[in-house]
């Protein structure tokens, strides 16, 4: 592969990563995540989630992987991702706005516990900026 050709691709998949975190992941989601020492505070990730049947949540999402659950803030409920739909676009500081549709799916559980969701996302950071609307279907956990 080109090296032009592998760092676009590195760029989009980025962007991906930064939707997926403001899903259910963190910003280097989608590439491999880095390990950390022992002590060190897991990073987190705090998104507003627009769900069907739960109304509006804020989650607070830590992990790395495409599919992390992530925990209802001042709540013990658990949302779990089963299918993500990310729609956007990404523009390089040095390049041309590069639109991106990714579509990742499980199977879903067999409760009845299961939600749709939207969100949107917009950032920037040292390689460009980011604006992403996403899906998520999810199941949760009942609230005690």
């Amino acid at each position: 592969m080109k090296p032009k050709t592998m760092k676009r691709r590195t760029m989009k998949r980025r962007a991906i990563a930064i939707g997926a975190a403001a899903l259910m992941t963190s910003a280097s989601s989608v590439l491999v995540g880095t390990g950390r020492a022992g002590a060190d505070p897991p990073e987190t990730e705090l998104l507003r989630l627009s769900c069907d049947e739960l109304g509006t949540v804020d989650v607070d999402i830590s992990g790395r992987s495409l599919w992390s659950s992530g925990r209802v803030v001042r709540s013990n409920r658990v949302l779990v991702p089963y299918e993500l739909l990310f729609e956007g676009t990404f523009t390089p500081t040095q390049g041309e706005p590069q639109n991106f549709t990714e579509h990742h799916i499980k199977p879903a559980p067999r409760h009845g516990r299961t939600d749709h969701c939207t969100f949107h996302q917009e950032g920037t950071d040292p390689e460009g900026t980011f604006e992403v609307d996403g899906q998520v279907w999810l199941s949760y956990t009942p609230s005690r």
